[in-house]
């Protein structure tokens, strides 16, 4: 490569010119490394982890996608740090003839689910009246996140 080089002059110069441009572009990219970690450190202190308030459950409409925490669910015992529902949409709501469970959530699922495990509440369409996490009693599902 060293004889190649000597043979043309024109491109020894462009090398040594982004040999000598490569100090500064280290520089450059060490600065933009520094200004990143503190702005992380930053937003770590002001937000605290967290950039998403509580959830509010009159954000569920119809369609939203929602997880769903069924007592009994076999997931649930089996991942416990882990859980976070099961997946599903509104696909109904009922405050008049469903007071205390007014969400109907078709669950991802949910068919499969109802056959294999009869016991946990599932229709046979696959889908569960829920309420919200904060007002129900034992043995009702709920919904734990949008």
């Amino acid at each position: 490569i060293v004889k190649l080089l000597r043979a043309f002059p024109d491109v020894q110069k462009q090398v040594k010119i982004v040999v000598g441009i490569l100090g500064s572009v280290a520089a450059l990219i060490g600065l933009i490394f520094i200004f990143l970690l503190i702005f992380c450190i930053l937003g770590m202190n002001i937000f605290g982890g967290k950039l998403v308030d509580e959830w509010d459950p009159g954000l569920i409409s119809m369609g939203a996608r929602v997880y769903v925490d069924i007592p009994g669910d076999w997931l649930q015992e089996r991942y416990p740090n882990q859980w976070f529902g099961r997946p599903g949409s509104i696909e109904r709501v009922d405050t008049f003839n469903h007071s205390s469970t007014p969400w109907l959530v078709h669950l991802e699922w949910g068919k499969e689910l109802a056959a294999e495990y009869p016991d946990l509440g599932i229709s046979p369409e696959g889908t569960v009246w829920t309420a919200i996490q904060e007002d129900v009693g034992t043995g009702t599902p709920a919904i734990v996140q949008i």
